[in-house]
Parts: C-alpha cells; sequence; structure tokens
C-alpha cells in the first residue's frame, strides 16, 4: 500500500538532484548509480553479502528506521539478512533510478514477499504482501558512504495483519486488536515449538 509521504519526500529528493544536474560529471554519475543498483541486483536479488565489502566504504552507515546496524559492510549485510530470514523469497523490482554525481535516489518495488521466518519480532505469518518505499545514497569513490531507507512500513504492518486497515470502526478495531494479538500469540507458539523441534538432536 503505497504512502504519499514516501512520494513527497522522494519529488522532494527529485528537485534537488535535478538542481545539481548543471554540474553533473556523467562518468560519476553512472558509476554511483551503478553502485546503487548493485544493492539490489547483487545483495538483496542475488543473496551475495560478501558483494557489501565492494559496495560500501569501511564507515558506510545505513539509515533504517527502528533498527540499529553496524557501520560498514557489515551494516548492509546485517539489513539484508533481516529481509532474507523474514522473507526468504524476496525479490526486489527497481522502479526509478535519480543520480547526481555522489547522490543517487532509487524508487522500489517488491516483486515477490512472502513472510514465512520472523520479521523484527513479527512471528512467521505465512501472508504473501508487497511493499514500496526509496533508498537515498551518499557516494565517496564509487562506494556507498550514508544510505537512508524509507518504506511504507504501515501498509506492509496491515498487510502482514499486525494493525488495523483504514477505514474501520471504534469498535472494529477493538475486535481486530484483540482478534490480531491472539493470532500473533498463536503463531509465536507455533514457530517456537516448530524452531525447537528442529534443533532437537536425533535419539
Amino acid at each position: 500500500m503505497p504512502d504519499h509521504r514516501f512520494a513527497r519526500c522522494l519529488a522532494g529528493v527529485a528537485v534537488q538532484l535535478c538542481r545539481m544536474a548543471a554540474s553533473t560529471d556523467p562518468a560519476v554519475t553512472a558509476q554511483n548509480e551503478s553502485v546503487a543498483r548493485r544493492v539490489f541486483a547483487d545483495v538483496i536479488n542475488g543473496r551475495n553479502l560478501a558483494a557489501a565489502d565492494d559496495i560500501c566504504t569501511s564507515e558506510a552507515v545505513i539509515h533504517v528506521p527502528g533498527l540499529e546496524l553496524p557501520v560498514g559492510p557489515d551494516g548492509l549485510r546485517a539489513f539484508a539478512r533481516s529481509l532474507h530470514e523474514g522473507f526468504p523469497d524476496l525479490r526486489v523490482a527497481v522502479d526509478h533510478v535519480i543520480a547526481a554525481n555522489s547522490e543517487v535516489a532509487v524508487r522500489w518495488h517488491t516483486e515477490q514477499q512472502t513472510q514465512t521466518g520472523p520479521y523484527r519480532g513479527i512471528p512467521p505469518t505465512g501472508r504473501a504482501v508487497q511493499t514500496t518505499g526509496h533508498n537515498f545514497y551518499r557516494l565517496r569513490d564509487g562506494r556507498v558512504e550514508e544510505a537512508w531507507v524509507q518504506v511504507d512500513s504501515l501498509g506492509l504492518a496491515q498487510q502482514l495483519g499486525v494493525v488495523p486497515g483504514d477505514g474501520l470502526s471504534g469498535g472494529a478495531r477493538v475486535r481486530f486488536i484483540l482478534g490480531s494479538l491472539v493470532r500473533l500469540a498463536f503463531l509465536q507458539a507455533k514457530y517456537s515449538i516448530g524452531t525447537r523441534s528442529r534443533r532437537k538432536p536425533a535419539s
């Protein structure tokens, strides 16, 4: 479910980058756009976590709301692992890229995303969802030095059944919340039992 706030933010980034266009170095811009695309092609979709060493500087900082990530390539790896653990079939499509010199903005959406693993405290729901978002990268010497990730978290939470959808009455919201608590508790118990069973050594 798209969030218009993300669209407005991306539009603001586009305006800023367009203002820089007159002083853009085409070679640098093309190289940095290629690096930003590798985040999706190699690390997220390709599951090649080692590629983060080539993509990020040793001091790279990845900003993701609600997550504390390590500095450097390990930050990108940790972020990718959290996505792959929660959504093993995850595949992301890049919709649009705007690049100017050292800055790159990417708008994207997920083509495949089923929550069959735990994700940020939510037990596996088995639900297929679709997420939209945009990333903003600042690069130095052909590597990501800082990145900001903005995702439609509300839309994702609604699709996973964690928060009620729009348009529900007060009573319906209460019923949803109570039902959601019971459902998530059941899913967590089911996942925990399954995990313990898989870890139990054979006698």
